[in-house]
């Protein structure tokens, strides 16, 4: 968000009722399921009506509604793609951690996604496991053009959040654990890193696609840290 925000985007990320950190810490979190993202999706385009009302920003603050992205992490990610299907409104749209279709829950089709698209795979994520980053390489492969897929080497599934390990729920990501691939020891990529290699390809995908800026998509292009979070793009 901070990152963003310096580049001059209005950011706003709001907290659904029954999926926040809270709620998962107090254990009456929602479960996982087509109902909670029904519900998400409701909470994101209310809340998309009331930034371009001017209704939630603070005074001065006004949003160009051609100008629109969505970003979200986990079950945000598959809400991010309902809410880029059914809402023409979106511009351009990036998930994290999870696949926008899938086979559990969502009701998201590639197909029907036909905005600008990014994707981030953390390679060692345990909690959608590989089986879950098969599913992100294949929304990515199917997904309509242009689309941008960065794959952070050793990030866990909160990795790429700033509530990495504020409990045993949310500790994937930190620390020593076992390879998704081979089950062998290895130790994760700091989160300061991981957030940081999300923050650049996030906010160059928004820059590029959403401001115009040709430098922003050419970074993207460039695949500046190859070792570390490859970048496939696929225009």
């Amino acid at each position: 968000m901070e990152r963003l925000a310096s580049h001059g985007f209005i950011v706003v990320a709001p907290d659904h009722i029954g999926d926040t950190l809270f709620d998962r810490l107090d254990g009456i979190q929602s479960p996982l399921n087509d109902e909670l993202v029904d519900v998400r999706e409701a909470d994101i385009r209310f809340l998309i009506d009331g930034i371009l009302a001017g209704d939630v920003l603070p005074d001065g603050a006004t949003a160009n509604a051609a100008q629109l992205g969505m970003l979200g992490h986990s079950i945000g990610s598959v809400t991010a793609g309902r809410v880029a299907q059914n809402d023409s409104r979106i511009a351009a749209v990036v998930g994290l951690a999870a696949p926008m279709e899938n086979i559990l829950y969502g009701e998201v089709s590639m197909e029907a996604i036909d905005v600008p698209l990014g994707l981030l795979v953390a390679t060692e994520d345990n909690s959608i496991t590989e089986a879950g980053n098969l599913f992100i390489r294949e929304n990515f492969s199917k997904a309509n053009t242009p689309a941008y897929k960065m794959e952070i080497v050793d990030a866990g599934h909160w990795s790429v959040t700033n509530i990495a390990g504020l409990d045993e729920f949310f500790a994937p990501g930190c620390g020593d654990g076992l390879r998704q691939t081979n089950g062998e020891p290895f130790t994760y990529v700091s989160v300061d890193t991981a957030n940081g290699h999300t923050a650049t390809f996030v906010t160059a995908f928004f820059a590029g696609h959403l401001l115009n800026e040709p430098s922003a998509l050419e970074l993207l292009r460039s695949d500046p840290s190859p070792s570390a979070a490859p970048i496939e793009v696929r225009e």
